[in-house]
Parts: C-alpha cells; sequence; structure tokens
C-alpha cells in the first residue's frame, strides 16, 4: 500500500490497533470519530515533479475516541490523530517522541503524546501523532474572570502562570525550544485530575491547585510543529500576530543573523498570558501610519535577515505594523540601553522620531506601568524590552510571586503527583 492509499485510507468510522493499524471493532482501541481530510490536495502534492520546491505540508486532525469491547467509551478524554504528509526532512513527529520522551516526565504541563508513527516513501514521510487535547484555557480564563473576585481570580491567574512557565522551563532544560507559543497552543486539561500538583525546584516545594469553580485548570503546551532543538541553526519561530519579541519586530538592516534565543521565547510566553488575560484593548490606530509602517517592512523584505525574512511577505505585514504599535503601547518607549535595536531599525526611528508624541497620547499608551496588583507587577518584571533583562523560565519561577504556593513538604506528598526540576540540565536530545 502506497503513502497516499495509507493516508487516504484513514476515514470516518474506521477502528485502530495500538499501533495505529487499521481493525476489526472487536480488536480496537481507538476508533475515528470525524475528520476534515481534503484528498484532492494530498494527491495534487504527491503529483508534484520531484525537481519542483516542495514547502507547502498537508495536516488532517482525526477526531478520535477510546473503545472498549468496539463500545465506545464516552467518558474518556478525546483524543486527536494528527496526520503529517511533509516533505522527508520536516520530521515532527521525531521531535514530538523525543519531548515526550524526555520533558513530558518532568512536567505534566505539556500535552500528552500517546503514539507516534512514521512511514517513509520517497520525498515524502508520512507522520501520525495520537495526542490528548483538551479545552481552550483562554476561554476557560475569560469564563472565570467573570465569576470570581479579583482575589480569586489572581490565584487562579498565578496558577496558571507558574504551569506555563514550568513547561517552557522543563523544555528549555532539555535543549528545546517550542518557537510557537500563543493562546491558541495553551488548553488545560479536559480530564479530571488530582486537585493538587507538587513541583519541587533548587529545594523549594510548591503546592499548586488545580481546581477553581469547578474547573480543571491544568494549561498544557501543544502543537511542537516548529519546536527544535536549540543547537539546531532553523530559524523558524513565533507565529507574528501576536506575541512575536522585539528584535524580530524592530530590526536593522545590518543585522545579518539573529538567532532565536529562550529569552524570546520568555518573552513570547508572558505576552501570550498576558493577551489570555483580556485586560488590554488595542486603540485604533491611523490608517495612513500603518499603511506607512507596512511600506517601511515591505522595503526591508530584500535586506533582512535569514531569520526574519520569512516574516516579510504580504501575509504578515500588517500582523508585524500592529505588533510594533502593541509593544510600544503596552511596555512604552525603550531607552537606547534596554534596546538599542529599536533605535537603529527604520521603524523604531520612525516611531520615535516623528509620530512619538501621537503614539504618547494614544490610550492605553505605556499600558503595563500604569495597572496596579501582583499579576501586573509579575508581568513588569518579565517583559522587558532587553533579552539579557529578562529572567529565565527557571528564575521566573522562584520569583516571590510564587510564594503563596510555597509548603513545607509534608510525608503525605509522595502520594500525589509531584514534579521535580531535572538536577542534570546538560543533556543531549536529537
Amino acid at each position: 500500500m502506497g503513502i497516499l492509499d495509507t493516508f487516504l485510507y484513514l476515514q470516518p468510522g474506521l477502528f485502530l490497533s495500538e499501533t495505529l493499524e487499521v481493525c476489526p471493532a472487536q480488536e480496537a482501541h481507538y476508533y475515528i470519530e470525524a475528520d476534515n481530510c481534503n484528498a484532492k490536495q494530498t494527491q495534487e502534492m504527491l503529483q508534484l515533479s520531484p525537481k519542483q520546491t516542495i514547502t507547502n505540508q498537508r495536516v488532517q486532525f482525526f477526531r478520535v475516541r477510546h473503545v472498549a469491547n468496539a463500545l465506545i467509551q464516552t467518558n474518556r478524554p478525546f483524543l486527536f490523530l494528527k496526520v503529517l504528509l511533509a516533505p522527508s526532512y520536516t520530521l515532527e513527529a521525531t521531535v514530538h517522541r523525543a519531548i515526550d520522551q524526555l520533558c513530558r516526565p518532568h512536567t505534566p504541563n505539556l500535552i500528552v503524546t500517546h503514539y507516534v508513527r512514521v512511514v517513509d516513501e520517497g520525498l515524502f514521510t508520512l507522520q501520525y501523532m495520537l495526542l490528548e487535547y483538551g479545552n481552550s484555557l483562554k476561554l476557560n480564563l475569560i469564563g472565570l474572570g467573570s465569576l470570581c473576585d479579583y482575589t480569586e481570580f489572581e490565584t487562579t491567574l498565578f496558577s496558571c502562570f507558574f504551569q506555563s512557565f514550568h513547561a517552557i522551563g522543563i523544555l528549555h532544560a532539555y535543549h528545546f525550544q517550542h518557537r510557537d507559543v500563543r493562546p491558541e497552543n495553551w488548553v488545560t486539561a479536559s480530564a479530571a485530575r488530582s486537585p493538587v500538583t507538587h513541583y519541587l525546584i533548587e529545594g523549594v516545594h510548591y503546592r499548586i491547585p488545580l481546581v477553581c469553580r469547578g474547573v480543571t485548570l491544568v494549561p498544557m503546551l501543544l502543537d511542537f510543529g516548529l519546536a527544535e532543538p536549540i543547537h539546531h541553526s532553523d530559524n523558524a519561530i513565533n507565529n507574528v500576530e501576536t506575541n512575536l519579541a522585539p528584535d524580530f519586530v524592530f530590526f536593522t538592516n545590518q543585522q545579518k543573523s539573529i538567532n532565536y534565543c529562550n529569552s524570546d521565547e520568555v518573552f513570547g510566553t508572558a505576552l501570550t498570558l498576558f493577551i489570555m488575560m483580556k485586560k488590554f484593548v488595542f486603540p485604533v490606530i491611523d490608517s495612513g501610519i500603518l499603511r506607512f509602517v507596512r511600506s517601511i517592512y515591505q522595503n526591508q523584505r530584500h535586506v533582512a535577515s535569514p531569520a526574519i525574512s520569512e516574516l516579510i511577505n504580504i501575509r504578515n505585514l500588517d500582523f508585524l505594523a500592529r505588533q510594533a504599535f502593541f509593544l510600544v503601547l503596552l511596555l512604552g518607549f525603550p531607552s537606547p540601553e534596554e534596546c538599542p535595536v529599536f533605535y537603529g531599525s527604520q521603524v523604531g526611528q520612525y516611531m520615535s522620531k516623528h509620530i512619538g508624541e501621537y503614539i504618547r497620547a494614544l490610550p492605553c499608551y505605556n499600558f503595563l506601568a500604569s495597572q496596579d496588583g501582583e499579576a501586573f507587577e509579575f508581568l513588569r518584571h518579565v517583559l522587558k524590552w532587553g533579552r539579557g533583562d529578562r529572567p529565565t523560565a527557571k528564575e521566573i519561577l522562584l520569583m516571590p510571586q510564587f510564594a503563596r504556593f510555597v509548603t513545607a513538604r509534608d510525608p503525605r506528598c509522595s502520594e500525589k503527583p509531584h514534579y521535580i526540576w531535572p538536577e542534570n540540565e546538560a543533556m543531549d536530545t536529537l
């Protein structure tokens, strides 16, 4: 059976074995409930000449359920079978497997990968990833924010902050970067979990509550399509629509290389958490000014470094222009010492020299500095213009804002889910 036949054979109503082979219902462990398979696009892609450059991928998600004795168990969490058809050099499934084996045993805050299978055929690979998904963390936070008083909601926020940075910190400890941290890639566990989870970091014991108003809050990071080992030279980075770090928004033509680093991911994670709080309303920006900033990016398309050249395309120019305003409105103008690249970039120079007064007069300018509350104080410590000024994910977890979760170790703790920070952080991965 060829790779195309294998791909199209996975249709709704099929039963799968533990090794994701099609099998009789009586032997099934999983059942495909629905899919969005586009057979025509897949077939067209496979018919391309080998000499043509293959840049696009085909990804299909199949919703699956556990089965027992050929009966669907509706009380089990939903699973999704991610089927990726890609050029043979794109091995997302390999990264999924490595992250699941190396990182997830140390944190409950990475999505569960139940099974990975890779089928090679010529220029392509067919990759199967059976993943446990959950509910939208963003929607849960919005819902709880409308139900809880501020004190209760702030505790819930810090619980989510801690768990989110724990996932990022463990990835970094094992030399991985997610590179696509955004609200859509955070879910919360759909299955019932223990009401608390215990973490131990450098001898400090944390007891994190997971339930608020009957809602289970276990933030889990998913979708490792852009994830890479840190030492790889590939420069695929975060989605520009929501949380690109300053060095990738304000860049100079002289920057021949600009590598994505852990500090950028810490910034993107904090910005994602802030976005999910839904406290900031982006003001109306003069359309002529936005068009001019867009034209600056357009003019830089042919001189940008390889790390950002893919970002500067027709689809992303509007997003980059809005992101430039968003960062300045949120954090205020940086000093030359905080972010030298800002004042060396064409967009930064235009914003500071020519429309600085216009920006300062906009609603929400320097938003974080004007907000009260521990959550905003925490974000002010993390959302720094300068890469070197930001704490690492591990340093964030040890910040005093999380002291509310510090408890003495109890003999009963060993009976609960317990996650100890890895002692050896210099491990080889792929």
